[in-house]
């Protein structure tokens, strides 16, 4: 017999910005090894780097994580 694990979330979007570490940390549980971990986390970086790009906040581009803000 196999077995299939199912993942339900509930997420309470008027407090999305503390939900959506607690949503990612779920969806990395059900994964099986840490590769695969890894990869999910990876490819939730790469979309957020993407949609980042063209950000503009307060008339400044918003800066990209993991990189080194230049100075005026």
């Amino acid at each position: 017999m196999k077995v299939k694990k199912v993942l339900e979330l509930s997420v309470d979007v008027t407090d999305i910005f503390r939900e959506s570490p607690l949503v990612i940390r779920a969806m990395v549980d059900t994964l099986p090894t840490l590769d695969s971990q890894v990869a999910f986390l990876r490819a939730i970086h790469q979309d957020v780097e993407t949609l980042l790009k063209g950000v503009v906040t307060n008339g400044e581009p918003v800066r990209e994580s993991g990189g080194q803000q230049k100075d005026k």
